[in-house]
């Protein structure tokens, strides 16, 4: 192999479908089809445009550049690096995250053909575009940087009492929640109401679970069952912050009952649709 840098190898058929086959994966097929092909899917991508990428810039180490990748994949995957994941997170400030599964090492065969093709490339004389290349380098930078987990759930279940009152029937409640887009996604079922709100301070959402009831009288009854499923967003390329996702995991029930008040019910009283004496703790209905 010769030390000759050929970015022309960046346009290379197979390299550029293993990119757009993480980043579709990461950013859409893993949470619309979460399944065994989809947690195993950028694992294969990965190892196959990672090395290929970094041989593109060292073909004289082309040996050492696959053999690094399959061993620190190994090691990543195992809670062996637990000490090394910490220490990382902490000093970048930036939530790394895997699954600890050893049948994530099926995607190691991939390297064996990832080696082969990026040789049967280089022997081949193809034209460079600048431009191209750049563009596509830069998008497998992007698609190694952001391969770090876009959002990251945090399974929590906080128990409330806080209940609010509403002068409008059931039906009512539903349409104007829908037309004004108040608390985001919501999700009826079975006389409950999922509201999603924003945890501002650490770049998170969460989840409110609901009861509607109706009296006679015509009033309407939200009381909020429990507080759950804190989902932390990151930022493309930087990814997610560790001091979020920690921050996150530490929201006190004071905190996220207030956060729902005031991206939820404080919504509704500043449009006119809530009573001024609205109310909470153990009443009754």
């Amino acid at each position: 192999m010769k030390n000759k840098i050929k970015f022309e190898l960046l346009t290379s058929e197979l390299f550029i479908l293993g990119i757009f086959t993480v980043l579709v994966n990461d950013f859409y097929l893993k949470y619309e089809f979460s399944n065994i092909i989809t947690g195993k899917l950028s694992d294969f991508g990965g190892l196959f445009i990672f090395p290929f990428f970094l041989a593109v810039f060292f073909p004289n180490q082309i040996v050492k550049i696959y053999f690094s990748t399959g061993f620190f994949f190994i090691f990543w995957k195992f809670q062996i690096s637990d000490g090394f994941i910490n220490w990382i997170s902490q000093s970048l400030n930036l939530a790394f995250y895997r699954t600890v599964d050893s049948s994530d090492l099926i995607a190691l065969s991939v390297l064996p053909l990832s080696y082969q093709y990026f040789k049967k490339k280089y022997e081949e004389n193809k034209k460079s575009f600048f431009l191209v290349n750049s563009l596509i380098g830069s998008l497998c930078v992007f698609t190694i940087l952001a391969d770090s987990q876009p959002r990251q759930e945090i399974a929590v279940k906080i128990k409330s009492k806080q209940i609010y009152q509403m002068p409008m029937s059931k039906a009512d409640l539903y349409k104007k929640l829908n037309i004004n887009n108040i608390g985001g996604e919501i999700e009826e079922l079975e006389g409950a109401i999922n509201f999603s709100f924003d945890i501002p301070e650490y770049n998170a959402i969460a989840t409110a679970i609901t009861r509607i009831t109706e009296d006679s009288k015509g009033n309407v009854f939200i009381k909020v069952d429990s507080i759950t499923d804190i989902t932390v967003r990151g930022k493309l390329i930087l990814g997610i912050k560790n001091s979020d996702l920690e921050g996150a995991k530490k929201m006190t029930k004071n905190r996220l009952e207030s956060l729902f008040k005031q991206n939820c019910i404080d919504e509704l009283l500043r449009k006119g649709f809530l009573k001024s004496d609205t109310f909470w703790a153990d009443t009754k209905y």
